[in-house]
């Protein structure tokens, strides 16, 4: 096996090449020389060294991990030819953001248009731990759909209550959880450890096992209400809020959390902010992530080429076309 040395060498030669062929004509021709380098480097992270293209990591991690024709479809992407439909694909990436955008402003925020006191009031940015999985997309959607029975239920008889997000995945390190420590990390360290003693699945893991993180961010708005209860024989119905059936799934600590729209910055505006929370749920992460704030490109370890190819491409298997295995989307106004 050759030598963490070696191994950067190898990992240079590949994006000289790529540099040197970066021209239409002949991309796809350094695309598929570069997967063939890529394939035979070790699989270290001593070859993660930072300033290397994002484009470039995820080619050599496809073609590091058997997936040359996901890679292939990425460098293609068109809007006119037909698109990847990958995450990690900027113009898929910006074109989910764009989508959840529209939905948002179609469902939720109409009826404040002329209300912008009431914006602030009813609309909620939520976010839900749901599971620690394989990596694995039977496991994985397993995870989404219970996730999903509880937004059926939260939505059942409330036709006030909206919701309009996506379900986001993040890979997991058992052995770099560890390293969280009570100062630097102590919420996502103690809402980790707490979500995996309510799974029955964390036995079959080992400690140096990459696992996937299944969550959710979605805008909401009817989340407290009860008022619209619907009133029989004079008595109003007991059935509760929409929070109140999250809250009883999501008992865990930090495992459901609840943010109200903020005033803008001077700097910003409602629209910008809206529109920057409507991205969130798209992230083309590769390195391993300690907090829940901070930056997912500057927090952690980077996620070796072969573990970090599979999860870009069970990620793609999840989202399916349009992403629509990831969308969450309730109570929407019909077209």
């Amino acid at each position: 096996m050759a030598s963490d040395s070696e191994s950067e060498t190898d990992f240079t030669d590949v994006f000289r090449e790529l540099s040197q062929r970066r021209k239409a004509s002949t991309g796809m021709r350094a695309i598929r020389k570069a997967q063939k380098q890529a394939a035979s480097i070790p699989d270290s992270r001593a070859i993660f060294q930072p300033g290397i293209r994002v484009t470039k990591r995820v080619t050599l991690a496809l073609a590091a991990s058997g997936h040359q024709g996901l890679a292939e479809k990425i460098a293609k992407c068109d809007r006119k030819k037909g698109i990847c439909g990958s995450i990690y694909c900027q113009k898929c990436r910006e074109g989910l953001s764009t989508s959840l955008l529209k939905r948002t402003k179609k469902n939720l925020l109409h009826k404040f248009q002329d209300n912008e006191e009431g914006l602030f009031t009813e609309l909620r940015h939520v976010s839900g731990l749901v599971d620690i999985t394989a990596l694995q997309p039977s496991d994985i959607r397993f995870a989404i759909k219970q996730a999903r029975e509880v937004f059926e239920r939260a939505a059942h008889r409330r036709p006030w209550f909206k919701a309009e997000g996506a379900f986001e995945l993040e890979l997991v390190d058992f052995k770099h959880m560890d390293r969280m420590s009570p100062l630097y990390s102590p919420e996502k360290k103690t809402s980790l450890e707490d979500l995996l003693s309510g799974t029955l699945t964390r036995p079959m893991y080992g400690d140096d096992e990459m696992v996937v993180l299944v969550h959710w961010h979605a805008l909401m708005v009817g989340l407290d209400d009860t008022t619209g209860l619907t009133r029989e024989g004079g008595r109003q119905s007991t059935r509760g809020s929409a929070f109140s059936v999250l809250r009883k799934h999501y008992h865990r600590h930090r495992q459901l959390y609840v943010q109200p729209l903020r005033r803008p910055k001077v700097s910003s505006t409602i629209a910008k902010d809206i529109s920057k929370i409507c991205s969130y749920p798209f992230k083309n992460a590769y390195r391993l992530k300690y907090t829940f704030e901070g930056s997912d490109y500057q927090n952690g370890e980077y996620v070796d080429f072969k573990t970090l190819g599979e999860f870009i491409h069970v990620y793609r298997q999840i989202g399916r076309h349009g992403n629509k295995g990831l969308q969450i989307s309730y109570g929407s106004r019909p077209s």
